[in-house]
């Protein structure tokens, strides 16, 4: 059951979500008070009021089958209905649409690319397909995307597989060599190059194995596909090095004026 409160927060945040693509409010259950949520293609957020705690709380989870999954506090605030008015659930909604919005242009951060499709209706995985086939070996690594979603509206997948993933690979290669979940771990990059998507392959090569250590690439590539190898044969070299784009090539007179004269 809500109150004045909720409904003045929940109605604010629908209102920037609403932009995100996200659904209208909706009453969820909890038994800890009452709860609103919002749901998205693949994230939630809820408004929690703890009436025991007397505190607001802004959640956030992964959808997993059209339901959110574990719950993440993103910002919580002390509220007593009995002394506290609209000004101060005003500040509250306020603080919660900051957190929801990130400190880049809404506009910007809410656009979803939408995998491509192939020709025989099956789709490339994208790099958002990537990291959660990390989360099976790293699964601190979705507390990190619900970090990344909730501050900038979406998983920066470059920045993300470079600052995020690269390490743990790292640490992984360079430490435990020899197990299941190294494997495990080699497997998805084979397979992710394989099946993924043109930004899910950068993602691999020039934000993950161009982050790692010779130590850590030492023994990884023992356990790379052979496709996979051979087209970053050459990409260590880039380590640290910016490339600039080729140069457009001056056609010849020649063929210049064959291509005017197909024109007339």
């Amino acid at each position: 059951m809500s109150f004045p409160a909720m409904d003045l927060i929940a109605e604010k945040l629908g209102e920037v979500l609403k932009a995100q693509n996200f659904s209208a409010a909706k009453e969820y259950t909890d038994e800890n008070g009452p709860c609103v949520i919002f749901t998205g293609e693949e994230f939630a957020y809820s408004i929690l009021y703890d009436e025991k705690k007397k505190l607001f709380q802004l959640r956030s989870a992964e959808m997993d089958e059209n339901s959110p999954g574990e719950w993440q506090t993103a910002a919580s605030w002390l509220f007593d209905p009995e002394t506290d008015g609209n000004g101060d659930a005003e500040s509250i909604a306020n603080d919660f649409c900051d957190t929801v919005q990130g400190p880049k242009n809404m506009a910007l951060m809410t656009q979803k690319k939408k995998r491509k499709k192939n020709e025989d209706g099956t789709q490339n995985a994208d790099p958002v397909f990537l990291f959660n086939r990390f989360v099976n070996i790293f699964p601190d690594l979705r507390e990190d995307m619900t970090k990344e979603r909730i501050r900038y509206g979406k998983v920066r997948a470059f920045t993300f597989a470079k600052t995020q993933v690269a390490p743990r690979c790292e640490a992984l290669a360079e430490k435990y060599p020899d197990t299941d979940a190294f494997d495990r771990m080699c497997t998805v990059l084979n397979d992710m190059y394989a099946n993924g998507d043109l930004d899910a392959r950068s993602c691999i090569t020039m934000a993950i194995l161009n982050n790692v250590s010779d130590t850590a690439f030492g023994a990884m590539k023992e356990k790379l596909s052979e496709d996979l190898m051979k087209n970053y044969k050459y990409g260590r070299r880039y380590i640290g090095k910016e490339v600039k784009p080729e140069k457009k090539k001056k056609r010849s007179k020649i063929v210049a004026r064959a291509l005017d004269d197909s024109k007339h």
